[in-house]
């Protein structure tokens, strides 16, 4: 018993060769996303549940979803349709997931929430979204509704934040507060509430929330930003191998950087003028053929070459052989 013990409080070591094959094929994010789609569903078989969840997990997994929060001023609608148009995102609506009837007055709406929630669960159940992912224009509005859809598993890859600058908010609550219109009140009203909100929901999504300020960019503009951001995915907490490449010209100091990153990470610093000087005295094949190359053309080797020595190196680098 004590050796079994032992045994699974040994450190896992998984070999480099399998970490990368993993990354490759994000194969810790499919079963990510599976386990998480177990845990919300609790099917009574989850064999026969992953079997048929397998292919749509997948899918799932490279699908941006996204929701976008931003000033009641802001068109939202524009931006939506924007990335509808370039990535193909479908845009859903507050009134997209209101229930279709009247609401009668002094009727308590403290169910709206899980109502909203449950009708976009809905809508993801149709399968009409497996292969264009969403993007979610007006809601959810407040951190309970937050709450209530990350209680169903409707869990965002990316929220954006749009913010305008300092100045430019300073003037719009400058006009605000010296009209006295009607119309004006009401904004003033709807800025202050959205404010009030606001905070909320960067504590229900503070680990997936991008904030993105306006400035004079236009909608294609902002929206061309956005769909740049969202090919960047936060890291799911897999296994990873660094690879790191520096490239600068003499006295730049990369060789001083790289060696503070292997001291730091623990790398291995591949210095290939070092391992090119070091194949050529060598009595092999290739350290005949460069040797000959220098010999007859006083050159540096050709690309070809140079891809033969790391292919011969690459083994001892990753650690197998």
């Amino acid at each position: 018993m004590s050796d079994f013990v032992d045994a699974i409080k040994r450190p896992l070591s998984i070999p480099p060769r399998f970490v990368a094959y993993s990354e490759k094929h994000k194969i810790y994010e499919l079963f990510q996303e599976l386990s998480k789609q177990l845990i919300i569903d609790q099917p009574d078989d989850h064999i026969l549940y992953m079997k048929q969840c397998l292919e749509h997990a997948i899918r799932k997994r490279d699908i941006p979803r996204i929701i976008l929060i931003a000033p009641p001023d802001f068109d939202k609608m524009a931006l939506a349709e924007f990335f509808q148009k370039e990535i193909g995102l479908y845009p859903i609506t507050l009134e997209d997931l209101e229930e279709k009837k009247t609401i009668k007055k002094n009727v308590c709406l403290c169910n709206e929430s899980e109502s909203l929630a449950m009708n976009m669960r809905k809508l993801l159940k149709t399968g009409a979204l497996h292969n264009s992912g969403w993007i979610l224009v007006d809601v959810p509005r407040t951190k309970k509704e937050a709450r209530a859809f990350q209680r169903l598993g409707i869990i965002p890859t990316h929220i954006f934040q749009i913010t305008s600058n300092d100045s430019i908010e300073e003037e719009f609550t400058k006009t605000i507060s010296n009209d006295y219109l009607g119309n004006n009140d009401n904004k003033k009203v709807e800025m202050q509430k959205y404010k009030k909100n606001l905070r909320e929901l960067r504590e229900a999504y503070a680990n997936c929330l991008i904030e993105i300020e306006i400035g004079i960019r236009s909608i294609e503009e902002l929206g061309k930003d956005c769909i740049a951001l969202t090919k960047i995915k936060k890291h799911s907490g897999a296994p990873s191998l660094f690879r790191i490449v520096l490239i600068g010209s003499r006295g730049s100091g990369c060789r001083t950087v790289a060696k503070y990153l292997t001291k730091r990470f623990d790398l291995i610093h591949v210095d290939f003028n070092y391992i090119l000087k070091q194949v050529h005295l060598q009595e092999t094949p290739i350290g005949e053929v460069l040797r000959s190359f220098e010999h007859r053309w006083e050159g540096k080797p050709k690309p070809e070459m140079r891809i033969k020595i790391i292919d011969d190196i690459e083994p001892f680098v990753l650690g197998y052989t």
